[in-house]
């Protein structure tokens, strides 16, 4: 312990020392580009604090280049350097005044680090700003500023700023330390100054608008605006992140406002504003910049993707339209410009662009793909397989031919063309993000030509670790066996996948409903009780048993108050309306029932809906319009069983 306490001592002697002396072996102030970064300090509590100073701050953060790692040494070895490192650097003091300073900060050095240690770190920043004054040191200036940041002092921040600034004006840290802390204290002028000098560093500030560089100057220039760039994306971080968005708002104000034609300037703004949820402002800003200058590519990327947000599409399709027809050569945003028409459902001009494209770049996956799609949409299969065979002979990625492989499969489909599409389907690899999509398809293929035997064997071959794709494989397997009315069989299916998954509530209503199918009304009850204890507002549980009390047993009542729950939260879908209208004609209320069932048929036209209005309106003695409405459902639902047995009960036969 009195060694560790030893080397502490020795460790702040050199820090002062340093601090004092300005050694040669410090970091150069001027390399030092960075707001927050922890390597700075020692002790876990500074490596952390730091690091987490951005974030309370908005400085810009890197990290520094890794430390060497070194080899250990016995602790005795260490504290004999370090005792031989403090004699060779000890001051040399003129006068007793120089040796009181020298004593002061080094207790004040200990204070601060051993506050960092506990993580008093308020006490550390005082400290450390004390001693920056007295030393004038720009390493201990900027530990004061960061730690003060993040012990979210911000007088002391904006002190320490200032004289971390003040010691090292070019060190681009001290800064943007500084521009942080002017605006989270609302000094608009003094922020402003200082990020127009930090765009001059950048040939920024003096970037005029109206100056249109040709390729050449572009690729001369790259460096340069790589740089340009990065101190936009920084200014960008400090402005948002300074804690106070009015006063950078206004900081950008003054600057566009002496700078009206600083293209950077109003990109920034525009940037700033879009941040600060002003879309309209940015809009307007954007404009600017384009008016000055129209090929600016950030803006014409960030304008177009405003105007999107805006929900106004078609000033963005007249926006890009009218710039292409200017610079036709920009792949780029004719890209963009299919798209949003494809967005727009403007299928045939979208794909005039896409075929430009496709000439200008020959082969090219994505413009392939687009155009496949929407040649497809439009129905023109011919040229969907054009282009998709195109894919899938000359694709780099077996994935992409997969794609062309799905898609031509949904065009043979879509032609009834069921064996091509099965077969293309088929050729789907396991991999592939499309297979269990590809050969779900497969089943109802099978399932809507009636083969149930190849529709099940498929599905036997398939099976998925996730959840729902497992439900909808089980799902599948009850589509085939309903198909075939054997819904005992239905029932297992559903049975089996609660055994894995007691609670899924949409297993749990399909159960219930084919247990009703089969007459095992308590089975089925069972089912949307455990429905309604899980969700007791489920609108489908409610009014499926209430139906089923209503329509299968003399529980009206309670039928009654189930499904007029259900009708309370969607009092318009057509199926809670003929709920309703069955369960009052069963509770002997014939004229309010016919109500719900006339505006339940108009909603949908239903066989069973038809068949209840024709029972309650004969009841009524309209035999007429009970007549009619059955003659008009049974015209287009000629297998309805629920309609025929209405039928014989009252017409005998049609």
């Amino acid at each position: 312990m009195k060694l560790f306490l030893r080397n502490i001592l020795i460790i702040f002697i050199l820090i002062l020392n340093s601090a004092l002396q300005g050694c040669a072996s410090e970091l150069s102030v001027e390399h030092r580009a960075e707001v927050i970064t922890p390597q700075e300090t020692s002790g876990k509590a500074q490596a952390a604090e730091y690091t987490d100073a951005s974030k309370n701050s908005g400085a810009v953060a890197k990290p520094d280049k890794a430390v060497p790692e070194q080899k250990l040494m016995p602790p005795a070895k260490i504290a004999e350097k370090n005792i031989n490192n403090a004699m060779k650097n000890r001051p040399t003091f003129h006068s007793a005044e120089q040796v009181r300073i020298y004593h002061n900060s080094l207790y004040q050095l200990m204070i601060a680090e051993m506050a960092g240690f506990q993580g008093d770190y308020s006490t550390a920043a005082k400290h450390y700003y004390e001693v920056a004054k007295t030393s004038e040191n720009p390493k201990i200036a900027a530990r004061a500023t960061r730690l003060s940041l993040y012990a979210k002092l911000p007088q002391l921040a904006l002190d320490a700023a200032k004289l971390w600034y003040r010691l090292a004006p070019d060190n681009k840290g001290a800064r943007q330390a500084l521009i942080a802390t002017l605006l989270q204290h609302g000094e608009t002028d003094a922020a402003a100054e200082q990020i127009q000098a930090m765009l001059a560093a950048s040939n920024i500030a003096t970037d005029s608008a109206d100056a249109q560089e040709t390729d050449s100057q572009e690729s001369t220039k790259a460096a340069t605006d790589i740089s340009q760039d990065e101190q936009i994306e920084t200014l960008i971080l400090l402005l948002k992140q300074g804690g106070n968005q009015k006063a950078a708002i206004e900081v950008m104000d003054k600057l566009v406002l002496a700078q009206p034609e600083n293209a950077a300037l109003l990109y920034l703004y525009a940037r700033l504003l879009i941040g600060s949820e002003e879309g309209d402002k940015a809009t307007s800003v954007l404009e600017s910049l384009l008016n000055l200058q129209p090929n600016h590519p950030e803006a014409v990327l960030l304008y177009v993707e405003l105007l999107h947000q805006q929900h106004s599409q078609p000033k963005a399709l007249r926006f890009l339209r009218n710039l292409l027809q200017n610079y036709p050569d920009h792949n780029d945003w004719r890209m963009m410009y299919a798209r949003m028409l494809v967005s727009a459902e403007e299928y045939d001009l979208a794909a005039q662009q896409f075929e430009r494209l496709l000439q200008e770049n020959p082969g090219d996956y994505d413009t392939l793909y687009a155009l496949s799609l929407i040649y497809l949409q439009n129905k023109n299969f011919k040229q969907a397989r054009l282009y998709l065979n195109e894919i899938l002979k000359n694709a780099e990625l077996e994935e992409q031919r997969d794609t062309a492989r799905y898609f031509l499969g949904q065009a043979d489909e879509q032609e009834e063309k069921f064996s091509l599409a099965i077969q293309a389907y088929k050729g789907i690899d396991h991999s592939s993000q499309y297979y269990f999509s590809a050969n779900v398809r497969v089943v109802l293929l099978y399932i809507d030509q009636k083969k149930y035997n190849p529709a099940l064997e498929h599905l036997k071959s398939l099976n998925s670790n996730d959840a729902e794709e497992s439900l909808t494989l089980l799902k599948l397997e009850a589509e085939i066996y309903t198909q075939q009315e054997r819904h005992d069989a239905v029932l297992k299916v559903y049975q089996r996948g609660l055994d894995a998954d007691p609670e899924n509530v949409d297993l749990l209503y399909m159960h219930a409903m084919t247990a009703e199918l089969l007459n095992e009304l308590e089975l089925s009850e069972r089912g949307f009780r455990k429905i309604l204890a899980l969700e007791p507002e489920n609108i489908d549980a409610l009014n499926a048993l209430g139906y089923t009390l209503a329509d299968r047993t003399n529980r009206y009542q309670e039928a009654y108050e189930l499904i007029y729950k259900a009708y309370e939260q969607k009092p318009d879908a057509f199926y809670i309306l003929d709920s309703m209208g069955w369960v009052l004609y069963h509770l002997g209320e014939h004229k309010k029932a016919l109500g719900y069932l006339r505006k339940a048929l108009q909603l949908k036209d239903d066989p069973e809906i038809a068949a209840h209005l024709a029972e309650v309106l004969w009841v009524l003695g309209e035999e007429v319009e009970a007549r009619h409405i059955l003659k008009k459902a049974f015209a287009k639902f000629p297998d309805d069983k629920r309609l025929q047995k209405v039928i014989q009960k009252y017409l005998g036969a049609l």
